[in-house]
């Protein structure tokens, strides 16, 4: 059996992990932080995973680069701000 051919990125022999594509979002409480659901470039599409998104944009730099749509809640119904 063949596997898929993913694209890797490398620095010194490492792979690069960065996010490339936001799946969804969620918040659980207005106390809570919001999430959203990751998928990486360099991993399977089976590894993605739900993170802090103040804490990923901080960490990717993403200010710049991603539209959020605002919040919502977890039944995708947009709430008031």
């Amino acid at each position: 059996m063949e596997g898929i051919s993913l694209s890797k990125e490398l620095l010194n022999d490492q792979l690069l992990v960065f996010p490339l594509a936001i799946l969804d979002s969620r918040c659980a409480s207005a106390q809570d932080p919001w999430e959203v659901l990751v998928q990486w470039n360099g991993l399977s599409p089976y590894d993605t995973s739900w993170e802090d998104w103040e804490q990923l944009c901080q960490n990717y730099h993403l200010e710049d680069k991603v539209v959020f749509q605002g919040p919502r809640d977890d039944m995708g119904l947009q709430t008031e701000m």
